[in-house]
């Protein structure tokens, strides 16, 4: 049968499995026949995507979906964080050799086809053989329990770099520092033989590593082979398969037959980032192209020319807002692209190839030479522009030939000249460190708004802080330029060092958060005098009225009175525990000072209100903010506000409160957790867990928090988690004894007596004067019938109930039963062999 024929015979095939097994008889193994029939029938059938033509048929597509929670290999699914038109990307969390939380991604049930799976295999190959900074790497690879392969990489937590820039407010020479990264990275890929064919804003995803913004490339699943083979099913692009993103695609990928693709077709595509980051769109964009259907839009990436950058943005009706995510005034940002950053991305956008850049790198330098403010390779020819690139560069050099000239006989026009273009690359230079301090005023005025736990803010402003002092450096500038540039860095290393201080508080605070055993309270309590004592504020040797004045002096005033509000708790804390002699009386002075240090009326009115010694009403906190806009305030505020509504008894105001405040700042460590255990407190433990998890999210690195992880998994019934949880703290915080007593009751209700026992007797090795951890060990061996060693663990726990009465457990009537049942086995009974069968409690 020729090919027309058995597109013919299969089309008849209604059903799936029977086309399927008809075109393996057919085509006979011929992969390249196979691939332009299953087009054309993808085709003859309405398929009208741009991006995935391949077969499905020949798949069950009643097989189960992964969902959260199921365990794929060493990995269990936490979350689903992507899907693409064959592959389902989970966040998961892998659990051996060693506990990391990972990207997973697999081929979805019912699209695992040939062609389906070379491509999937393809990214997986594509990817292992890369070693970037700004790829993301394979870690691991496999096939589930029903064959479908996946593969497991670094879990990149981070957004499109197009919305990245625009969020963060991003000026022009930072976008451009960002995609110089992205650059390189393709160009390592090319250079270990990979095109990735994909290139666009989803697939650049900008993450946070060591408080610096850093792009990562993802998603090489319709890479194409340059150099060698990535997989034993070679992927082919048969006749009628269009790979790629359609805004993005090059001219010569916007083809049915992409034969011809090469590593400039990459150019392209970041030739239509560039033009995205500068502009706010592609070139061509995608409501455009779909207007007129397939054939169309194709035609249009291969034959129309679309305007340069400084010219879509002269005509773009949005145009303040683009200006402001781009931290300029609107009439400025089409002059600032008009020149070579038109010159370089139409360059990189050119229909002919080889007019085109020839690399990625070539593309990236070109992006270097105007950050240096050099000449780029793609300005038009022109002996003015040349001129005044070489006199910028050369000045020295320049200047001695203006002597030679005048020597000649013209030294006059020599030295005007030479005069005029000084004076002009001043003025440039200042207006260059005028509009930098413009940009990183408007980001540190941002950075300073936000809370702690917010670090984006901070990354940006010094960013741009860094970019002031090298336009600074590189020249003289006009006097007010260098005052501005002055004020601006001063500015900035006041701000800086309150920063520093408000990340030593958060250390501590999330000590607090976490931890409730006295040594810890006492461990913070320590802490919090250093911090005061780093910044001249020794508590030992000054009185309170002078250390209220210090602090309210100080520059960083705010974050040092809420360090006092919480010293404050933690000495109150401690008094509780018995373990400090604080009284009412002890404790005034304290209150007064932080009152005279902060005149904030709102937390001023929240600490009355606390420290009256009476439950608040609603009226009484709705009297402290009534002429206050609530989204103004920070979201450490909005939480104690919350609390005092939860105090109050009003449960529904103080849950809008605290979503208003997680609203203003999703990533506030201290804020989820309040919100989490003030639904533990109402009961609500799937909320509860919900925000815990996104503690673990926030700082997976603290022990205490999956501690309380555990914990509410064990109210909730879920005690296998709860036990994977408090595992967990236990590995990070081996030396805390609260935990294994955690883990011990959790043992009891999995009904494992051994183990409680187990890590009991651990928290009473770390030291723990609990009584609740004698109480467990009790349990534990009367679970095993172990009825002499409970009855001397059951009374050293009435001993301690007597000393630490605040933490007394009620343990008697098991010590009943513990010698009801040792006396019913009789004195020559063994604790561990008994003879009653005798159940625990």
């Amino acid at each position: 049968m020729n090919e027309r024929e058995i597109f013919t015979a299969a089309r008849g095939i209604a059903n799936a499995a029977a086309r399927v097994a008809f075109l393996d008889k057919a085509c006979g193994g011929d992969e390249a026949v196979r691939g332009r029939i299953e087009a054309l029938l993808g085709a003859a059938e309405g398929d009208d995507s741009f991006l995935q033509l391949d077969d499905t048929a020949g798949v069950d597509c009643g097989a189960r979906l992964e969902q959260t929670g199921d365990q794929i290999g060493p990995y269990k699914l936490l979350e689903q964080i992507g899907e693409g038109g064959f592959g389902t990307v989970f966040m998961a969390e892998q659990t051996r050799p060693v506990r990391r939380v990972v990207a997973l991604k697999l081929i979805k049930p019912g699209m695992d086809s040939r062609q389906v799976i070379a491509r999937f295999e393809a990214e997986r190959q594509a990817l292992a053989i890369m070693d970037h900074p700004n790829i993301a790497r394979v870690l691991d690879a496999g096939t589930t329990a029903s064959a479908r392969p996946y593969f497991v990489m670094e879990l990149v937590k981070g957004v499109p770099i197009t919305a990245f820039c625009d969020q963060q407010r991003l000026g022009v020479a930072q976008r451009l520092e960002l995609f110089l990264a992205v650059c390189a990275a393709i160009q390592h890929a090319h250079s270990k033989g990979v095109i990735h064919r994909d290139i666009k804003p989803g697939n650049v995803l900008v993450a946070l590593y060591d408080d610096r913004p850093v792009p990562k490339v993802i998603d090489f699943g319709v890479a194409k082979a340059t150099g060698q083979q990535l997989t034993e099913r070679t992927l082919h692009t048969g006749f009628g398969a269009v790979v790629g993103s359609i805004e993005y695609m090059s001219p010569e990928q916007a083809s049915f037959n992409q034969l011809d693709v090469d590593t400039r077709s990459d150019v392209y595509s970041l030739g239509v980032l560039l033009y995205e980051l500068l502009t706010g769109s592609p070139p061509l964009p995608a409501a455009e192209l779909k207007r007129g259907g397939l054939l169309e839009s194709l035609r249009m990436i291969r034959e129309n020319e679309p305007p340069c950058p400084s010219q879509r943005l002269s005509t773009a009706e949005g145009l303040p807002g683009l200006a402001a995510s781009r931290a300029i005034e609107p009439g400025r940002l089409a002059s600032q692209v008009r020149g070579e950053l038109d010159w370089i991305a139409m360059k990189a956008l050119d229909k002919d190839r080889n007019r085109r850049y020839e690399t990625a790198s070539g593309l990236g330098d070109e992006i270097g030479r105007y950050l240096r403010g050099e000449a780029v390779l793609a300005a038009p020819p022109g002996v003015w522009y040349r001129l005044r690139k070489l006199a910028r560069q050369h000045r020295r050099s320049l200047a001695l030939a203006v002597v030679a000239l005048c020597v000649l006989g013209m030294a006059g026009l020599g030295t005007w000249w030479l005069l005029r273009q000084d004076r002009l690359e001043n003025e440039q230079r200042s207006d260059r460190v005028t509009t930098a301090v413009g940009e990183a005023g408007q980001a540190l005025g941002i950075a300073e708004t936000a809370s702690i736990g917010r670090d984006a803010e901070w990354i940006i402003a010094r960013g741009q802080s860094d970019r002031v002092r090298e336009l600074f450096a590189m020249g003289a500038v006009s006097g007010t330029a260098s005052s501005e540039a002055n004020e601006f860095m001063q500015r900035f290393a006041l701000a800086d060092a309150d920063r520093r201080i408000a990340e030593q508080i958060e250390r501590v605070v999330i000590m607090s958060a976490t931890h409730e055993d006295l040594e810890s309270w006492q461990r913070m309590e320590r802490e919090f005098r250093e911090l005061f004592a780093s910044q001249g504020i020794d508590f030992d040797q000054l009185p309170h009225a002078e250390i209220a004045r210090r602090i309210k002096a100080h520059p960083s005033s705010g974050r040092l009175c809420d360090a006092l509000e919480l010293y404050i708790g933690t000495l109150g804390q401690m008094a509780a525990m018995g373990g400090s002699p604080a009284t009412a009386e002890t404790m005034q002075p304290w209150a007064d000072a932080m009152y005279a240090a902060d005149d904030d009326p709102v937390r001023t009115g929240i600490r009355k209100l606390l420290y009256s010694g009476k439950a608040p009403t609603t009226d009484q906190v709705h009297a402290i903010v009534k002429d206050v806009e609530l989204t103004q305030l920070s979201s450490r505020t909005l939480s104690w506000l919350a609390g005092m509504y939860a105090m109050a008894g009003d449960v529904a105001e103080c849950e809008r409160v605290f979503r208003l405040a997680l609203d203003h700042n999703p990533a506030d460590f201290m804020v989820n957790f309040d919100f989490a255990y003030m639904q533990a407190g109402f009961g609500n433990w799937p909320e509860a867990i919900r925000y815990f998890l996104r503690c673990t999210a926030i700082r997976p690195d603290v022990g205490g928090i999956w501690r309380a992880l555990g914990k509410a998994y064990r109210e909730n019934g879920e005690f296998q988690r709860s036990r994977e949880a408090l595992e967990k703290s236990a590995a990070l915080d081996p030396d805390h004894a609260p935990i294994f007593i955690d883990l011990a009751q959790t043992w009891l209700k999995l009904g494992d007596g051994a183990a409680a026992e187990e890590a009991a007797r651990e928290a009473i090795r770390l030291g723990s004067r609990a009584p609740r951890a004698q109480h467990c060990l009790g349990e534990a061996l009367f679970c095993q019938k172990k009825y002499a060693e409970a009855i001397v663990a059951l009374e050293e726990c009435q001993r301690l109930n007597e000393e630490l009465p605040r933490q007394a457990v009620d343990c008697t009537e098991l010590l009943e039963q513990c010698r009801k049942a040792l006396s019913s086995t009789g004195p020559a009974a063994s604790p561990s062999s008994p003879t009653v069968d005798q159940q625990g409690p």
